[in-house]
């Protein structure tokens, strides 16, 4: 090995076109998972965060080498995230806004026919003719039957609790990542200063 090929710095982030590939699928996921967030959702993200952070926790243990610090990486930030969030107000945590705004920008509200016909329909789902039956308690005399398509608010879709544990779960395993690129940074870098510290004379 050269000299210069030893002094080369390693890359901060290494990602092949098949890892882009499939973070790219993550994302996508990710995000139908908060637009349309449920208790399966809930479900599914959450095991596989937990069964991911386990497997690399055993990495971190008996693997060694760049895999190893890779699953140290990963699971310390996994772990830190999980702490700061048990320990610190959330509002206070950046990737709080983040989630606000997507909540934002997915959000409907939820209506129920006043007859009684249908319940929790999505704003989108409502028929062309729907009367929104807040609007119309000031304007007409309280013995007045309410005219048909009238709709009461009752809520909003997504449910935001559920979002928000969905979105920190991910939110979790996307600095869980972070952490295992920058770890195996820190470790190629160290290799690096070994080759060249016995390249020297002496």
């Amino acid at each position: 090995m050269s000299m210069s090929t030893a002094n080369a710095r390693p890359p901060l982030f290494r990602i092949s076109l098949r890892e882009f590939l499939l973070l790219a699928a993550v994302v996508v996921v990710a995000l139908a998972s908060l637009k349309f967030a449920n208790r399966w959702w809930l479900w599914s993200v959450s095991t596989l965060a937990i069964l991911l952070t386990l497997a690399m926790l055993v990495v971190a243990m008996v693997d060694r080498g760049r895999r190893q610090s890779v699953a140290i990486g990963f699971v310390a930030c996994v772990l830190g995230y999980g702490g700061v969030l048990q320990f610190a107000q959330e509002w206070t945590v950046p990737t709080t806004p983040l989630l606000a705004w997507y909540y934002d920008a997915v959000t409907q509200p939820l209506y129920r026919s006043v007859d009684g016909a249908q319940s929790d329909v999505p704003e989108s789902d409502l028929p062309d003719d729907a009367v929104f039956y807040e609007s119309l308690i000031g304007t007409r005399a309280p013995s007045t039957p309410p005219p048909k398509n009238s709709y009461v608010r009752t809520g909003s879709t997504p449910d935001i609790q559920t979002f928000r544990l969905i979105g920190h779960w991910w939110c979790s395993l996307a600095l869980g990542y972070m952490g295992g690129q920058f770890a195996q940074y820190v470790y190629a870098r160290r290799q690096r200063d070994a080759v060249v510290d016995a390249a020297a004379p002496s």
